[in-house]
């Protein structure tokens, strides 16, 4: 007994956002490259809304740049620590 054409349909309209959310995740968390870096904005705006995060819950967000780390370290060379 053929499937009918209705069912089809919606089997074929339930899997395009299934696979349109699968692309848009597998480019969000690609590596950098050329095609990924192009198609970023587009895969932020179909994640974004429904999975970001706002990390004030938490506390202050976390940076994103290493300003004003400063490190400080003691050295011994022939027998001096510097």
């Amino acid at each position: 007994m053929p499937v009918p054409v209705r069912v089809r349909l919606c089997v074929v309209l339930g899997i395009l956002p299934v696979l349109a959310f699968t692309a848009a995740c597998l480019v969000y968390n690609a590596p950098q490259s050329p095609a990924s870096v192009r198609l970023a904005a587009t895969a932020r705006r179909v994640l974004e809304p429904y999975f970001w995060q706002d990390w004030q819950l938490f506390g202050p967000t976390p940076g994103t740049s290493n300003n004003l780390v400063y490190l400080q370290a003691r050295i011994q060379y022939r027998g001096k620590v510097v």
